[in-house]
């Protein structure tokens, strides 16, 4: 598998990820699927999930400070906005779930720092894609 495949095909299993929580974070209670865990231990997982996808998402080459603050600030503001956007969907908003979506996240850092090291020996040329500078006509 090619470096490049390896990046998009991170990304597209992060989107899908966060499809699923945007999903299931909106659906109705009692619509929700029932799997024997606490609702903050869930929230936990979901966003350790996220987080680790997200630091991976962000720059499969090397872990470093910046890939690890931005992956927890677009968690948390993302966990944070499905909190305030649940009373729209007849659910409750809870400042406890936030916790949790934070304590997630967090652990979700370590494991995706893990992760992006552990990828970085099996691809050791590994090359993440950046956006293609354009320069401007005007000087």
């Amino acid at each position: 598998m090619s470096s490049r495949l390896l990046v998009i095909s991170m990304r597209v299993v992060l989107f899908f990820y966060a499809l699923v929580i945007v999903v299931l974070s909106l659906l109705p209670g009692p619509d929700l699927p029932n799997v024997q865990l606490s609702d903050k231990a869930e929230h936990a997982i979901a966003y350790a999930g996220l987080s680790t996808l997200l630091v991976a998402g962000i720059n499969l080459r090397r872990v470093s400070a910046r890939s690890l603050a931005l992956a927890l600030v677009i968690a948390n503001v993302f966990g944070i906005g499905l909190e305030f956007i649940q009373p729209l969907t007849g659910r409750t908003r809870d400042v406890f779930d936030m916790m949790a979506n934070f304590t997630g996240s967090v652990m979700g850092l370590g494991i995706g720092a893990c992760f992006v090291v552990v990828l970085g020996m099996f691809f050791p040329n590994l090359k993440t894609i950046r956006p293609v500078r354009v320069e401007s006509p005007i000087h």
